[in-house]
This record gives C-alpha cells, sequence and structure tokens, in this order.
C-alpha cells in the first residue's frame, strides 16, 4: 500500500463502508473502548503517510494522551491490521454475517474445550488430593494381633484350597423405592449395610463348613467394581436415584468394607482384597472425559487399605489399569468389571478370547478364569480355557436393568474354592436376602 494515495483509498472506502456498518469493525485487532474503529484507522492513515509526524502531533490530531498512541502503535501487528481492513471493507453484509458467525463457532467451542479442561483438571486434583490427605491421615498403629479362632477338624484332612468372594455392584448411596419398580424391588443405604451384615456372616458359615473336612488358610476377596453409585453426573441415571453424596458414599462403603475384612481376618491366615473400578465410580462424566484410574472405587480402595495398615494378615491393593490378574493356588484369574461388553454369551465368549491375546501380552500368562461384574445377575460359561464367572449385585433388579435390560435379579455375590489341582471344587451364590 502506498503512503499517500493507497491510504486515501482505504480511508475513503472505511469511511463509506463504516456509514452504513459500523459493528463489522468490531473485530479489528486493538479495538477498545477508547481506541474506536474510526480512531484506529485514522492511527494507521497516519502512519503510513506521515511516517515524520511525531507521536505529540498524532495524539493532538486524535484527541488522546502521547504515551496512548506510543502503547497502540508498539501493541498492533499493522500488518495484519491491514490485511483485516481491507478484508472488512470489501465484503459483502452477508459474507461479514457467514465470517462472523464462524468465528463465534469458533470461540464457542473454544470456550467448551477450555471449560471440560478445566474440569477434568479440577477432577484430578480433587482426585490426587484426596489420596494424599488419605496417606497423610493413616496413622502407623502398631500391629494388631486379633485373636483366631480355633475350629474343629476331622483326623483325616483333605488337601487346603484356597476360598475366593467376588465383590462387585455394591452401588452405596443409590436409592428406589417398591413404588418406582412396581413392587418388584428397593434398595437404599439401610438394605446396603443389612446385606453387607449377611454376607460377612455367611462367608465364615461357609468357611466353618469347609475347614471340617480341609484348611482354608486364605482369602482372596476380588472387588469388580461399582463399589458406589457415582456422583451426580455419572453412571446411567445421575442424581435422581442417589441418596447421598459420592464422598459419603466412598467413606461408608470403606467402613463396611473394612469391617468385613477385619472379621474375616480372624478365620484366615490371609486375606488379600484386590480391587480393580467400574463405570459408576467414575470421576468424568462420560466414558472417557477422564482417566481410568481417576475413579471413586479407588478412593473407596485407598481408605480400607488405610483402615487395615495395622492388620499384618490384611493386604489391600488397587491397580491404576482396568484389570488386574491374580494367581491362586495355581489358577489364574482376570478381574475386570464389564461395562465394556454387551450383554449376550456369545459377546461374553468372544471378548474372553480376545482379552486372552491382549492380557498374555502384558503377563506372559494366560488366565484361566474371568471374572466380571456390571450385569447385576449371576452367570457361569465353560470356555475352551477355563470359564467366565459373572458376578451378582447387591442391588438386585434396579430401574435400570428393569426398564431397560427386562432383567430382574436376586441380590447375590459369589463364593468359591480354589484346589491347587483341581481348580475351583466348590461354589456358593449367596442370596444376601437371606441369613
Amino acid at each position: 500500500m502506498s503512503k499517500s494515495k493507497g491510504g486515501c483509498s482505504v480511508l475513503n472506502k472505511f469511511e463509506s463502508v463504516y456509514k452504513e456498518d459500523r459493528y463489522r469493525f468490531k473485530s479489528l485487532p486493538g479495538i477498545t473502548d477508547t481506541w474506536t474503529p474510526e480512531k484506529l484507522v485514522s492511527l494507521f492513515i497516519m502512519l503510513q503517510q506521515s511516517p515524520r509526524k511525531t507521536q505529540n502531533e498524532i495524539a493532538a490530531i486524535l484527541r488522546v494522551d502521547r504515551s496512548c498512541v506510543s502503547r497502540k502503535s508498539n501493541q498492533v501487528d499493522w500488518d495484519f491490521f491491514s490485511q483485516k481492513l481491507e478484508n472488512l471493507c470489501a465484503l459483502s453484509t452477508e459474507d461479514i454475517i457467514v465470517e462472523e458467525a464462524e468465528e463465534q463457532k469458533n470461540k464457542t467451542l473454544i470456550k467448551l474445550e477450555d471449560r471440560e479442561r478445566k474440569k477434568q483438571i479440577d477432577r484430578a486434583a480433587l482426585m490426587s488430593r484426596i489420596l494424599e490427605k488419605i496417606e497423610e491421615t493413616a496413622t502407623a498403629l502398631p500391629p494388631v494381633t486379633l485373636p483366631r479362632i480355633k475350629r474343629e477338624r476331622n483326623k483325616e484332612q483333605g488337601t487346603p484350597e484356597a476360598a475366593v468372594l467376588l465383590l462387585s455392584d455394591l452401588h452405596v448411596g443409590e436409592k428406589f423405592s417398591k413404588e418406582e419398580t412396581g413392587g418388584v424391588n428397593e434398595y437404599n443405604l439401610q438394605i446396603f449395610l443389612s446385606r453387607a451384615a449377611r454376607l460377612k456372616a455367611a462367608v465364615v458359615d461357609i468357611c466353618n463348613l469347609h475347614q471340617k473336612m480341609y484348611e482354608i488358610p486364605e482369602l482372596h476377596v476380588f472387588a469388580l467394581g461399582d463399589m458406589v453409585q457415582g456422583h451426580n453426573l455419572g453412571g446411567e441415571w445421575g442424581p435422581a436415584y442417589t441418596e447421598i453424596d459420592v464422598t459419603q458414599q466412598s467413606q461408608i462403603c470403606a467402613d463396611a468394607i473394612s469391617d468385613m475384612l477385619k472379621e474375616w481376618s480372624r478365620y484366615f491366615k490371609k486375606v488379600e482384597f484386590t480391587g480393580v473400578v467400574g463405570n459408576h465410580g467414575r470421576a468424568g462424566i462420560t466414558k472417557n472425559s477422564d482417566k481410568v484410574s481417576a475413579n471413586w472405587d479407588n478412593t473407596v480402595y485407598a481408605i480400607t487399605q488405610a483402615r487395615l495398615l495395622n492388620i499384618p494378615n490384611v493386604k489391600v491393593e488397587y491397580p491404576l489399569s482396568w484389570w488386574s490378574q491374580k494367581n491362586v493356588n495355581g489358577t489364574e484369574f482376570l478381574l475386570v468389571h464389564g461395562e465394556h461388553i454387551k450383554a449376550s454369551l456369545n459377546n461374553l465368549r468372544n471378548e474372553e478370547q480376545r482379552l486372552q491375546s491382549v492380557i498374555t501380552t502384558s503377563t506372559k500368562k494366560h488366565f484361566n478364569v474371568m471374572c466380571i461384574g456390571h450385569f447385576h445377575n449371576h452367570m457361569e460359561l465353560e470356555t475352551s480355557r477355563g470359564r467366565i464367572i459373572v458376578n451378582g449385585s447387591f442391588v438386585g433388579g434396579d430401574i435400570y436393568t428393569l426398564q431397560q435390560l427386562k432383567v430382574h435379579s436376586r441380590s447375590t455375590q459369589t463364593m468359591f474354592g480354589v484346589h491347587p489341582d483341581n481348580q475351583i471344587t466348590w461354589k456358593y451364590n449367596l442370596d444376601l436376602d437371606k441369613e
């Protein structure tokens, strides 16, 4: 652009268009309440036409302070300003509307991305802080040796076995009434606590029965996720069927699990607890909106771990991954929640085969039994390499399973024995509503 003729041409074009459409020039770089489009274009033209004019002279013409002229001259990218000005002058009113709409859309998308990113950062920071506080407050108490319960055993003893309990889909905090399910089922915090007490007693009764025939020195608890109902926007149904907030859910759930493990530690030489996360406890709103490990189930496990640090024969662990593999008496178990699997027999078998190749890449060991939760319905399938055991739930049939899946089941959890040579030898599907 020339310093004189070109500058006048742009100024004339600007003045003509500005009379008809003032709003379009609001997008010029450098526009503020002080620097209106007219004033900023005048500064641009004077810098182009009269480079020898002093800043004091320009300031007097524009009726601003010299310091304002100095700052604005240095702040604005005048090459970009020139291109933007010419473009705005040349476009039709319809083109301007289309361009501004596109700019507004991009700004909105950026704001939404920034907002979602901030939420993810806040959630990750919260989860990290919670785990830090749990570690800080977990005082190093001296080891506690609880009195062991002695039991009578026949003189002829069989081969010692290990006991395994599948613990999943507690959904602590979920609440719905019989009226809301047409009289089929109900669930609330008190029902959860009652069922937890029955499960605690049932594990002891079963092991007392079997220990008359052979020793059961170990209990392995596989927690398969959905220990809590989740935060307001988590899970399938959000806050509509949630009784308490997720921090209270985590605390109450951890209290109940800690109480069970502490009691069981009196009957077994070793109690090992391994937990994986489900979908209801996720910190993010959608499936992929946060890390897998950013999950309130892990908060439950962390609190439980801290509560039992001073019980030497109890071990609590949980991976950052969505799966875990455990060896019990020579049998390899794969632990997953199962929300990524569609509920059908063929899908379960296909998923087991695909996971065999994926997991083996990491562990170098094929698993014999895949243990999953999520479906609120006990099931067992034989496979070419072993079996799939689907655990029940504390809830039974809820609004989702009844309405969407047309499935109602009892409130059950699965317990079985593992022999060093014969893998799973006995199994109970424990009804949590029966003593």
